[in-house]
């Protein structure tokens, strides 16, 4: 089943250390641009790595991708 919603995994340590928890809402920017969405623990991730899903409702990774870098350098804040 997909999600209703745009949404980004990162491994539970890159959580701890950010002072974030599974299900917060947080704001992901790039030099792109950026998305509010939910943040999702993910332990399939490699530490200091984050997955964007293509095509969700209410944006997704194409909001945050420079075409001309092969990395993406994000910034992931806690929406208060």
């Amino acid at each position: 089943e997909l999600s209703s919603v745009a949404w980004i995994g990162v491994h539970p340590t890159d959580l701890a250390r950010l002072g974030l928890h599974d299900a917060d809402r947080v704001t992901v920017a790039s030099k792109t641009g950026c998305l509010a969405t939910v943040v999702k623990a993910d332990p399939d991730l490699v530490p200091g790595c984050a997955w964007v899903p293509f095509s969700q409702p209410g944006g997704g990774a194409v909001e945050l991708i420079h075409r001309g870098e092969e990395v993406t350098a994000l910034t992931i804040a806690c929406q208060t």
